[in-house]
């Protein structure tokens, strides 16, 4: 018997909270449809903010892919001395060979080296015709995997190669590099500031417009509290219209950016693409766009917390 009305507590209890949920959903479309201009104005910031974020957001994943682009053409490349025997490069091989970042070593020979700079100089080739002896290193192409392609990574698989007997230089790309990484480094700092500022004037806005939604049904809500309904069952309704408001506005802003993404993509031609430094440009993968979404819908429900926190306290 005990069993059975705690059963029975349990279900009303469920279909208690799925009315109230129902409630809630219900007056909220109620408020947004009374006061169309006010959360028009709202949705439609919050599609501007979002849309801009958006944008650095789009610009820092292809960055992102240009690196990774860019990363796989970037090599080690040991050059060797003149003097250097089998034996030493078998040796300096098997070294190489050691670092688990490598993922592919290409030994150039001087006379493969030599052809190779021919072939670059194409027409202008002759130029080399003359020359007593060959001034081109034989050397090593070392390719890095992905994961390992910074410059304290490579730094150190350079650093440990110099010193190995019968290597003359080692080169890697360092500067550019370093100044890719210093910009990825202040752009992330950028995008986060630019973030934060326009999360704050969401929640300014979104708060302010739950603010009047709460004091034009002020009558209402009185009367509520006087019936007994708790500040939970209050607050309900409103939360719900600040999460429609920030999900409304994040869906308008990606459908925004989608169509700013696809005339620009169509006006471009792949040559320009290329000569960038991108293999193509990306839209927000899906993760991303769920990210945006989540985070609106969150805004909305922050912002929503803020004003009735303030309004109710003030009421009690």
């Amino acid at each position: 018997m005990a069993c059975q009305l705690l059963t029975c507590r349990f279900f009303i209890n469920i279909v208690n909270i799925f009315r109230s949920i129902v409630y809630a959903f219900q007056e909220a479309l109620t408020s947004i449809r009374v006061n169309k201009g006010l959360n028009a104005i709202t949705i439609g910031t919050i599609a501007i903010s979002m849309t801009l974020f958006g944008i650095f957001f789009l610009i820092f994943i292809n960055l992102q892919k240009m690196a990774i682009d860019l990363g796989g053409k970037i090599k080690v490349i040991v050059y060797l001395k003149d003097n250097i025997s089998q034996s030493q490069i078998e040796h300096l091989r098997r070294n190489i060979a050691f670092y688990k970042e490598i993922e592919k070593v290409s030994y150039v020979s001087k006379e493969d080296a030599l052809i190779n700079f021919k072939n670059k100089l194409m027409d202008k080739k002759a130029i080399l015709d003359g020359l007593d002896s060959n001034p081109i290193p034989a050397s090593f192409i070392i390719e890095v995997k992905e994961g390992f392609r910074t410059l304290d990574d490579m730094g150190r698989i350079a650093n440990g190669l110099a010193g190995v007997e019968g290597v003359e230089e080692v080169e890697y790309g360092r500067e550019w590099i370093d100044r890719f990484e210093t910009f990825m480094v202040f752009f992330k700092l950028g995008m986060g500031a630019v973030g934060g500022v326009l999360a704050m004037g969401l929640l300014f806005i979104i708060s302010n417009t739950i603010k009047l939604s709460v004091y034009s049904r002020l009558d209402e809500i009185e009367i509520m509290k006087l019936v007994g309904a708790t500040n939970h069952f209050i607050k309900g309704p409103f939360i719900i219209e600040g999460m429609i408001q920030g999900f409304t506005g994040t869906i308008i802003s990606i459908m925004l950016l989608f169509i700013g993404y696809e005339i620009i993509v169509s006006k471009l031609s792949p040559s320009v693409i290329f000569v960038f430094g991108f293999s193509d440009i990306l839209f927000i993968p899906s993760n991303g766009i769920i990210w945006l979404v989540v985070s609106g819908i969150f805004l909305g429900f922050i912002g929503s917390l803020i004003s009735l926190g303030r309004i109710l306290k003030v009421r009690t």
